[in-house]
């Protein structure tokens, strides 16, 4: 398959991600048209794989500048996660 040069540059980035993210392991990876689809693995710092998913987050009942400042906390990204590397 013959890349384009923004292919080519979403390629090039895909294969850096470890050198950003130690923990990060790489999968099949696919370059198409308009987007990507790759495997990212996450390990942890013992070398096993992590499986979480976060799907809801309770809101705690608390004062206003409290209540802000742990649901910013709570619902930002974590370190080592997905959204990290993604973002």
């Amino acid at each position: 398959m013959h890349l384009s040069e923004i292919e080519h540059i979403a390629s090039q980035m895909w294969n850096e991600i470890p050198v950003h993210f130690p923990f990060i392991g790489l999968d099949a990876f696919v370059v198409m048209p308009n987007h990507i689809h790759g495997i990212i693995v996450i390990k942890r710092s013992d070398g096993t794989l992590v499986a979480e998913a976060l799907h809801a987050t309770p809101v705690p009942r608390c004062d206003a500048s409290e209540l802000e400042n742990n649901t910013m906390s709570s619902i930002s990204p974590k370190s080592g996660s997905l959204s990290v590397v993604v973002r």
